[in-house]
C-alpha cells in the first residue's frame, strides 16, 4: 500500500486500437501526493525518524552538508536526509515500499539536486516510479512512468526520465525508450520523444546545456548485451545515435557487459567499458571523446593477464582485478571510478584524462570494502562496510561514521 498514493497508470501506456503491435506513450501523466496511511493500516515510521547509515543502499550530496539516501528499516522502504555531513540521518516522508503482497512503489537510486530538491526513482519492484520533493521531503510527488524507469537528469527547474515501455505485443518487437520531462517538480510529466526504438534495462544521462545531453542506453538482446550511446542537440525533440567504440570483441571477450558514460561538456565525453566478470576479475576499456562522440580515443585497456584475451591491446594501468561501479567526472581532465571487490586499490582517480589511473584511499580505508562513493566538486564521500569517510580534495580523511574495524 503506498499511502494515498493511485498509480492507475500501467506502465503509462495507451494501445492503439488499430493495431496489437503499436504502443503509444501517454502524452501527460500526473503525479500523486504520496501520504502516510492510517497507523492501524501499516506502522510506518513518523516524518524525522533516525537511522542507521548501514541501512542505506544509495546516497547522493548537494553539498558538502546536506545529502539524501535510500534506507529502509522492517521492510519498509524510505527516503533518508543528512544536514550535518552524514552523521545523522532521519526520514523524509511517508514508506515507499513495503513488506507486504500488495503492489508497491519501488525506489533504488536518488540525485540531491539541492538542499531542499531531490529526485528518487527505480528499483527492481512490481511498480517502479520517480518521486520529486522540493520541500526536504515534506511532500513527495509520485508518479509511474514506464515500465523501467532507467535514470533522469535534471538542469535548472526542469526534470527528464528516460522510461523503457513495454513491448508492444507479442513477437520479436522491442520495447521503446521514451523520454519524459517535468517543469513543475514532478507534479505533471510530458512525454517528450522517443529515444531508441528499442528499451534497455540500464542508462546514463549526461544533460550538458539546455539543448545537448547524451544517453547511454544497455539492455540485452538474444542473450547477448547491447549499449547505444545518442545525443539531442535540440533540447530531447530529436535523438541521433553516436558510434560506440566497446561495441566490439576480442577473440572470445565481449567488452561490453557494463558501460558507463559521462559528460564533462558538449565536447568531452568519458566511456568506461567492462567485460563480464569472472573470478573477481573483468577486462577494462576507457575511451574518451573531446567532438561530443564523433570520434574516440582508447587511453587505458587492461585485463587481469596478460594472455586472458589474446592480442588485446594493453595500455598503462587501470585495475583487472574488481569490476566496474560508479563513475564520476568533474572536469575534462579529472575522474574518478569504484572497482568492486578490488584491492588494494577499490577507489582510483585520474587527473590526466583518464591516461593514468592511481589508488585513491588510505589503507584503512581501502580495506574497509569500500560500496558507494560520492564525489562532489571539492569534496568526496566514501561509503565502506563499516564506516562513513569524507575528505577535500582526497587529502586528509575524516570518520564521520562508524567504526574503524577493517571489515
Amino acid at each position: 500500500m503506498l499511502g494515498a498514493v493511485s498509480l492507475t497508470t500501467t506502465g503509462a501506456v495507451v494501445r492503439d486500437p488499430s493495431s496489437a503491435s503499436v504502443t503509444v506513450p501517454q502524452k501527460t501523466i500526473n503525479a500523486s501526493l504520496l501520504t502516510y496511511p492510517p497507523k492501524s493500516v501499516l506502522p510506518e515510521l513518523p516524518f524525522g525518524t533516525l537511522l542507521s547509515l548501514s541501512r542505506t543502499s544509495g546516497f547522493s550530496f548537494a553539498n558538502a552538508s546536506t545529502g539524501y539516501a535510500i534506507g529502509s528499516k522492517n521492510l519498509f522502504t524510505y527516503v533518508l536526509k543528512t544536514t550535518d555531513g552524514g552523521r545523522i540521518w532521519r526520514t523524509v516522508g511517508p514508506a515507499f515500499t513495503t513488506g507486504g503482497a500488495e503492489a508497491t512503489a519501488g525506489i533504488g537510486a536518488v540525485n540531491a539536486v539541492s538542499a531542499s530538491v531531490a529526485v528518487v526513482y527505480g528499483a527492481q519492484a512490481t511498480t517502479p516510479v520517480i518521486a520529486v520533493t522540493e520541500d526536504s521531503g515534506q511532500r513527495w510527488w509520485v508518479a509511474d512512468l514506464g515500465d523501467v524507469l532507467l535514470t533522469e537528469a535534471t538542469k535548472g527547474s526542469e526534470i527528464w526520465a528516460l522510461v523503457s515501455g513495454p513491448a508492444p505485443g507479442i513477437g520479436p518487437v522491442r520495447p521503446p525508450t521514451w523520454l519524459y520531462e517535468s517543469s513543475n517538480g514532478g507534479r505533471t510529466w510530458h512525454f517528450r520523444s522517443t529515444v531508441l526504438n528499442m528499451g534497455g534495462y540500464s542508462a546514463d544521462l549526461s544533460w550538458v546545456s539546455k539543448n545537448i545531453a547524451f544517453a547511454l542506453v544497455g539492455g540485452v538482446l538474444d542473450a547477448m548485451p547491447w549499449w547505444t550511446i545518442v545525443e539531442t542537440t535540440d533540447g530531447g525533440t530529436h535523438w541521433s545515435r553516436l558510434g560506440d567504440p566497446c561495441d566490439m570483441r576480442f577473440d572470445d571477450a565481449s567488452v561490453n557487459f557494463v558501460e558507463r558514460l559521462q559528460a564533462a561538456s558538449a565536447s568531452s565525453l568519458w566511456l568506461l567499458c567492462g567485460s563480464q566478470p569472472g573470478i573477481g576479475s573483468q577486462v577494462k576499456l576507457v575511451e574518451r571523446s573531446s567532438d561530443g562522440g564523433r570520434s574516440w580515443v582508447r587511453t587505458v585497456a587492461v585485463g587481469p593477464g596478460p594472455d586472458f584475451v589474446r592480442g588485446f591491446p594493453y595500455m598503462d594501468y587501470l585495475e583487472g582485478i574488481g569490476s566496474l561501479n560508479y563513475l564520476f567526472v568533474t572536469s575534462p581532465t579529472d575522474a574518478a571510478l569504484l572497482l568492486a571487490g578490488s584491492l588494494p586499490d577499490p577507489v582510483l582517480r585520474t587527473t590526466e584524462g583518464g591516461i593514468r589511473w592511481a589508488g585513491s584511499l588510505p589503507t584503512r580505508i581501502a580495506d574497509q570494502f569500500p560500496q558507494m562513493i560520492w564525489v562532489g566538486p571539492d569534496f568526496v564521500y566514501v561509503k565502506t562496510q563499516n564506516a562513513l569517510w569524507f575528505s577535500r580534495g582526497w587529502t586528509r580523511w575524516i570518520l564521520i561514521y562508524g567504526s574503524l574495524k577493517p571489515y
